[in-house]
């Protein structure tokens, strides 16, 4: 009875399992052939790319050995022929050959503009566009094209989390240094050498560029201080000519002669000291008598005098004769004493000025 009901069973679950596999078998054979084609091609593919890729290998590789072979001034033209056809890792090598071939040759130009399509190419991946980035900024700065550099890799030295972050600081150091901008080659220099992520080369290399800059920043404020000393000292001496050559004459004369220097009477001091004006010139000015006898032995003191006093003017009449007396010149001989008269009184009248000399002695 038991193996009635177990053969039963069995029955009921092989038509269960045929209607199942009726319905759903097809489906399994092709996931397992859809499992197999993939598997086979795949393999296929994975041959394929590594059999491109060697040969790939092999053309690049004579294109080098034939670049080594014409030396300096070598072509770029089949490296880049084999990097528009070649897969994607060895058309990235290609171009910055291209790139280093053209620095190489003396064209910066060239290869900056490689080194640009390369770091804008979006279709290469972003590490590789940051190291095209990282090349443009030394080909420049060795052309001379500062700003150009640190515009390239600006943006790299600010992203800590990029890869090629300390070396695009060294190059905007580097930058910063050939425009003679050491504040700011010293700031970039010191996050290097102060980073603890460099190697110890670039260390090195941040602290010689770091004694280079304090060096010249020394000499510098040297060359300063000694400009700023000799530009005081040219005006010092600029002052001294000009205060020279603005000096009275009349001081020049007396200390080159050791003569006596008298003071220049004015108009009206003329006048009140009863000098004799009759002998001004027509131009206005006023005459002075010169002190008679010798200098005083004092070098350089003006001597006193005052000016001799005119005669009494009672004795003016006596000078001239009036003319009812005429006749009498013709007196004797005798008679001459008296018309010598007023030229004794007039030598009379010099005693006052001889006195006043001998008091001013």
């Amino acid at each position: 009875m038991t193996d009635i009901f177990d053969e039963l069973e069995e029955d009921l679950r092989r038509e269960r399992l045929a209607r199942v596999w009726n319905r759903y078998g097809i489906y399994v054979i092709l996931v397992a052939v859809l499992i197999v084609v993939v598997t086979a091609g795949w393999r296929g593919y994975e041959w394929w790319r590594v059999k491109t890729e060697r040969s790939a290998g092999e053309q690049y590789a004579t294109i080098l050995t034939n670049l080594d072979a014409e030396g300096p001034g070598a072509g770029t033209q089949s490296l880049e022929d084999f990097a528009k056809d070649a897969p994607e890792g060895f058309s990235i090598l290609a171009r910055f050959r291209a790139a280093t071939t053209e620095a190489a040759n003396g064209d910066e130009t060239a290869s900056a503009a490689t080194l640009r399509d390369l770091a804008d190419d979006s279709k290469v991946p972003a590490l590789y566009r940051d190291l095209a980035r990282v090349r443009l900024a030394q080909v420049l700065i060795n052309a001379g094209d500062y700003p150009a550099a640190t515009d390239a890799v600006k943006s790299l030295a600010e992203d800590t989390s990029s890869p090629f972050n300390r070396s695009a600081s060294e190059l905007m150091g580097l930058a910063a240094y050939a425009e003679n901008d050491l504040d700011e080659a010293k700031r970039w220099y010191t996050q290097i050498a102060e980073s603890a992520t460099v190697s110890q080369d670039m260390r090195q290399r941040a602290q010689t560029m770091l004694s280079l800059v304090e060096r010249i920043t020394a000499q510098e404020a040297a060359t300063v201080a000694s400009d700023a000393e000799a530009a005081a000292q040219e005006a010092s001496g600029d002052a001294a000519a000009s205060e020279a050559a603005t000096s009275p004459a009349s001081d020049d004369a007396s200390s080159a002669t050791g003569a006596t220097a008298f003071p220049m009477p004015s108009a009206g001091g003329a006048a009140d000291s009863g000098a004799d004006t009759s002998t001004s010139g027509t131009d206005g000015g006023v005459s002075f008598p010169m002190p008679t006898g010798t200098a005083s032995d004092t070098v350089g003191a003006p001597a006193a005098t005052s000016p001799a006093e005119p005669a009494p003017t009672d004795t003016v009449p006596e000078a001239a004769a009036p003319p009812e007396a005429a006749p009498e010149a013709d007196a004797p001989a005798g008679n001459a004493t008296e018309a010598d008269a007023p030229a004794d009184t007039a030598s009379d009248a010099e005693t006052p000025a001889d006195a006043a000399t001998e008091d001013t002695n």
